[in-house]
């Protein structure tokens, strides 16, 4: 099954309109043209490269975080020396600023085209409302982090 919008029945002009309503303020100044690029391989996107999870939260994509999540405290139960761990770290922060872009916009034709097949009485106000940004994720979980560091060097 191809979760694309770009493969479907969707005109280019109504394609660009959904993911503009979906995405929000951002699409235009930023998110367009790396879209576009991502056909030619190329684009690199900074906040995902220098905030991680936290950049998966923002932008709604919380299965992305949830694994993200899973992957790195299964991590912490793996031995390694701390030259692996640099190495690790350096290659995950560059593989989401080499591939955020892409995921984020294969998240936003997925998201676009289920939204589509539900038939909304407003498809413009539910793109809005399941697109977008959130605030309260990443600011929910870099609490959690400072808490969670603080006990950990004041009661460990």
């Amino acid at each position: 099954m191809d979760n694309n919008i770009e493969n479907s029945d969707i005109s280019q002009d109504m394609q660009e309109s959904y993911r503009e309503t979906f995405v929000g303020e951002k699409y235009q100044k930023y998110y367009q043209s790396r879209f576009d690029q991502i056909n030619n391989k190329n684009g690199f996107n900074v906040a995902a490269f220098f905030l991680g999870i936290f950049w998966l939260l923002y932008r709604k994509m919380y299965l992305y975080s949830f694994i993200f999540f899973a992957l790195f405290i299964l991590y912490c139960f793996i031995p390694t020396s701390s030259s692996v761990d640099r190495g690790i770290a350096i290659g995950i922060t560059i593989g989401m600023g080499a591939g955020g872009n892409g995921i984020y916009k294969n998240f936003v034709d997925q998201k676009i085209k289920k939204i589509i097949s539900l038939q909304p009485n407003n498809l413009e106000q539910e793109l809005r409302e399941q697109g977008g940004t959130d605030f309260y994720s990443p600011l929910g979980l870099l609490i959690v982090v400072i808490v969670l560091y603080w006990i950990s060097h004041n009661f460990a």
